[in-house]
């Protein structure tokens, strides 16, 4: 399971941020020092950055139950900073591993096309595993089941109210799919339904 930072953990405004007091708000001043420079981020690691940001605390329960079922890892152009910042911040009890994004092809790097990075990313990572991502912009061939050879699968957030509980009940049906499924399955995802946005 990959999991990006913004639109999905951090929410990023809207309605959710007014009316959902829980929401965990804070205000990071990130030193260039502690930056690596990065082809997604202008100026990421040129400069001091101040980051906003709103996290639901809930998320914390979700990939911890998630992570008895499956490897969990950061998919985010924040790179390790999820770990320095988000995860901690968050409660996570440790840091997960990142799949880096500066591992994919120089052609995405220099165009600064961060999800076609992911994606080729995520194909090296799986190694024909089967991987769901959550993820608030994810290529439509995430969403369409036909990723990494038809085993991987994209769960989209709305990046104004984050990854909700409809959300997670995806992520758990591809988890269900994966765990049963024979050599060269596919997964099919569930037409129709709408992304939810309920808590």
């Amino acid at each position: 399971m990959a999991v990006d930072v913004d639109g999905v953990l951090n929410v990023l405004g809207g309605d959710r941020l007014v009316r959902e007091p829980e929401l965990r708000r804070y205000e990071c001043h990130i030193p260039a020092a502690c930056q690596r420079p990065s082809p997604f981020r202008r100026g990421y690691g040129r400069e001091d950055i101040t980051v906003r940001l709103a996290l639901d605390p809930a998320h914390a329960g979700w990939i911890r139950a998630l992570h008895q079922r499956a490897d969990v890892v950061w998919a985010t152009t924040w790179g390790h900073l999820a770990n320095d910042l988000v995860g901690p911040l968050l409660g996570l009890p440790g840091p997960l591993p990142v799949v880096d994004l500066e591992d994919a092809p120089f052609s995405y790097l220099k165009s600064g096309d961060a999800m076609s990075a992911k994606a080729s990313v995520l194909r090296d990572y799986a190694a024909g595993r089967p991987v769901v991502l959550v993820d608030d912009r994810p290529l439509d061939e995430w969403l369409t089941g036909d990723a990494l050879d038809g085993r991987g699968h994209a769960v989209r957030t709305d990046p104004e109210t984050g990854w909700t509980r409809d959300g997670l009940v995806a992520v758990e049906r591809f988890l269900d799919w994966a765990d049963a499924a024979g050599p060269g399955e596919r997964y099919r995802p569930q037409r129709g339904r709408r992304r939810g946005r309920g808590r």
